[in-house]
């Protein structure tokens, strides 16, 4: 039994599909996550509004997953979703980690 998170499961999904959203989407949290600020999904999501679309929204979960996992981004905070759809309902915020020198 898989001990991944159902939304890894659908980012994983997606790159098995030949979805090249993943491509993008790295290249965006690489921005988020260097820049040295907290971000969120939020965050992502307005970088990401003009750009190629994940084929399930819980991917973007599983590209957060997937990060943290690999130890590329921490979780720092929560705040409000200024998302419509999630209706201000708390997300996590999210900061770099730097390797160590």
């Amino acid at each position: 039994m898989s001990n991944l998170h159902k939304a890894e499961i659908a980012f994983y999904a997606a790159i098995r599909m030949g979805h090249n959203w993943h491509t993008v989407a790295g290249k965006a949290m690489r921005v988020l996550a260097f820049r040295g600020e907290p971000f969120s999904a939020d965050d992502f999501r307005e970088l990401m509004e003009d750009q190629q679309q994940p084929p399930t929204p819980n991917a973007i979960g599983g590209l957060f997953m997937s990060w943290s996992r690999a130890g590329l981004i921490r979780q720092c905070g929560w705040k409000n979703s200024t998302a419509s759809k999630r209706n201000g309902g708390a997300i996590r915020m999210w900061e770099g980690v730097q390797p160590a020198d």
